[in-house]
């Protein structure tokens, strides 16, 4: 830890550090963008780092100037992004900036004030280093921190020291499966950490096809990438639980069996969450139907012949008294026309029910044209996993 005399002199080592950074930056900003007049993305990113800067706010002006050296990646621009963090007091990312401009502006005249830099931030920061143990099984494995760019920082069994932060472990060894670990680095606790290499012999690659992109990949509860996966996850063999979620859709899981060294498809289709597939059927045909029709038809009509009669021999009876010169009641003459208008009703209605029942059968298809009218099944739509062997690999 510092002391309070030692926190004074970096105080003042500062605010020298400030009045040289903002005239370097103004320098080094204009050059920059003088040789970049053709890219104005590049421009603005660096008036965006340098009005950050100049409201004290370092930390933003180094990531403006990160998204400027993206776009332009000249070496020089690190050694920037690095004195940005430093006054931001960023200190990690500092360091790692600091060393990636030694690494990538070997010639540069600013390398020897970097090394310093380097010296004296790691001096400040000696006391916040957390040490680590990295294993493996099998010993022997090449360590990476975060990204394999950076180069190995030795092989396992392996104490270092970190800062407090968020890591990446990435073991590598020959005849073996790469494997990272995610390190989670707190003050004051120091950590370690194992990782399991698993033989090539011992794995199989499983190629993904998912119909949604965005969706992610779970094996045995390990997330392991997401859609769309264009290239295999080397999975460990035996009997592997596959979990696939995209926010809005029924999760798709599946257990599978993977053989060592036998490669693997798995096709999978995600369905919209809270909608159903109907299997829409024919109602079966009931052939009585027309029948029925026909029948209604038929005692119809025949009510309508006995009511004819009925009314035929009442004219007739009505006739003989006319000719007997009797008198007739107006109610017999009525009750005449009554039996003409039922019968006229009974007729019309017999034979509509007549017709409407032949034209349902004749328009009734056979069992065959059922069988044909009915919809067919998706194919594979019931089976679409009996051909998937796949899985997984921790």
């Amino acid at each position: 830890m510092l002391t309070n005399s030692s926190r004074q002199i970096w105080n003042r080592l500062h605010t020298v550090y400030c009045v040289v950074f903002s005239v370097s930056i103004s320098l080094s900003s204009i050059s920059l963008a003088q040789g970049n007049t053709s890219n104005p993305r590049f421009e603005s990113a660096m008036k965006q780092s340098e009005l950050e800067a100049s409201k004290g706010k370092y930390k933003e002006a180094a990531e403006a100037m990160r998204r400027a050296f993206t776009i332009s990646p000249q070496p020089s621009l690190l050694y920037d992004i690095a004195i940005m963090y430093e006054r931001g007091k960023v200190w990690r990312d500092s360091l790692k900036y600091y060393q990636k401009f030694i690494d990538q502006a070997p010639g540069d005249s600013r390398v020897p004030d970097a090394i310093n830099r380097i010296r004296g931030l790691q001096s400040q920061l000696q006391g916040q280093y957390e040490e680590i143990m990295i294993s493996s099984q099998p010993s022997g494995a090449y360590l990476y921190i975060n990204e394999r760019a950076n180069g190995s920082v030795g092989q396992t069994p392996h104490r270092m020291k970190l800062l407090p932060g968020t890591y990446k472990i990435i073991a590598e060894l020959d005849g073996y499966v790469p494997a990272s670990q995610t390190l989670k680095l707190e003050e004051g606790a120091s950590s370690q950490v194992a990782i399991s290499l698993y033989s090539e012999s011992e794995v199989a690659p499983i190629r993904f096809l998912i119909n949604r992109s965005g969706a992610q990949v779970y094996i045995d509860r390990r997330l392991r990438g997401e859609s769309p996966m264009l290239k295999p996850i080397l999975v460990r063999q035996g009997v592997r639980e596959i979990r696939v979620t995209k926010p809005g859709y029924t999760p798709w899981t599946k257990k599978v069996s993977v053989r060592p060294q036998e490669p693997m498809t798995v096709d999978v289709i995600l369905k919209e969450a809270g909608r159903e597939e109907f299997v829409v059927k024919k109602a079966p045909s009931d052939s009585t139907t027309p029948w029925i029709v026909m029948g209604t038809g038929a005692a119809l009509i025949g009510g309508s012949v006995f009511t004819g009669l009925s009314a035929q021999g009442l004219y007739a009876d009505l006739e003989t008294r006319k000719d007997g010169q009797k008198l007739i009641a107006p109610q017999d003459i009525e009750v005449g026309n009554r039996w003409v208008m039922i019968t006229n009703i009974l007729i019309g209605l017999g034979v509509t029910s007549l017709t409407t029942g032949g034209l349902l059968w004749m328009l009734e298809p056979a069992d065959e044209a059922r069988s044909a009218l009915a919809p067919s099944p998706i194919p594979g739509q019931s089976d679409v996993w009996s051909k998937v062997a796949t899985e997984a690999y921790p």
